[in-house]
């Protein structure tokens, strides 16, 4: 009787290719920003002049804003761990400045409303990634510059004269900086879905080097605190 042999088979599966970590370099979306202070600091303005008939001035400014900005967003990934970014915000302010001159007998009021539109881009390095897992992986932190363009400015002015008659222009006053630059850091938490979809809520300040309008009891604040959340792809 012949042996039976029992061959060896030799199964080697083959071990799984390695998938290469790759960078997504680009991401877009937009962002939301909410604006909890008055982005004027108004300062009433009384004083009387020294002259032949001293001329008494009251000077006020009411404000009303846009309380939320909105506008694009792009990221790109230069590394694993530092992002650049750049935006782009929308919003609006309008205030509203009366002037009372009394001189003698005869007094006159002056009633300017001015409203404008406001474009800001802020362009960011970003560092991220503190730790591959837990609170600090989604902990980031931003830093850089801003540049701010006023347009789109339209004013009334009604001025009651001491002879009651009332004049109107619609000249826009010019502001103090149309332009304005300024510097920016935040921080804020970053969260990442199955589909890649990034949601980051910040807290962000930004430093203005000037005012936009700077002018009688109208002062724009030169310190910004936004409170933002982005949505990018």
């Amino acid at each position: 009787m012949l042996p039976i042999l029992h061959a060896q088979e030799s199964s080697s599966t083959p071990a799984p290719e390695e998938t290469p970590t790759g960078i997504r370099r680009f991401s877009f979306g937009f962002r939301v920003a909410g604006y909890p202070f008055n982005p004027l600091h108004n300062k009433d303005q009384n004083f009387t002049t020294t002259q032949a008939i001293p001329a008494t001035y009251q000077i006020a400014t009411t404000n009303n804003y846009l309380k939320v900005g909105f506008g694009p967003s792009v990221e790109f990934a230069v590394s694993r761990r530092f992002t650049l970014v750049g935006e782009l915000f929308y919003h609006r302010l309008d205030y509203t400045e009366t002037t009372q001159i009394s001189q003698g007998t005869n007094n006159t009021g002056i009633t300017e409303n001015t409203r404008t539109t406001f474009w800001d881009v802020p362009l960011l390095v970003r560092f991220h990634s503190l730790r591959d897992e837990g609170v600090l992986a989604h902990i980031y932190f931003n830093a850089g510059a801003a540049y701010r363009d006023a347009t789109n400015i339209k004013s009334n002015i009604v001025t009651n004269n001491p002879d009651g008659t009332t004049t109107t222009s619609n000249t826009a006053i010019r502001p103090s900086a149309k332009n304005l630059a300024g510097a920016v850091v935040g921080s804020g938490l970053r969260f990442v879905d199955d589909f890649g979809i990034k949601v980051e809520p910040e807290l962000r300040y930004t430093r203005w080097f000037g005012k936009t309008f700077d002018s009688d009891s109208t002062r724009s604040s030169p310190n910004q605190i936004e409170v933002d959340v982005a949505f990018t792809f």
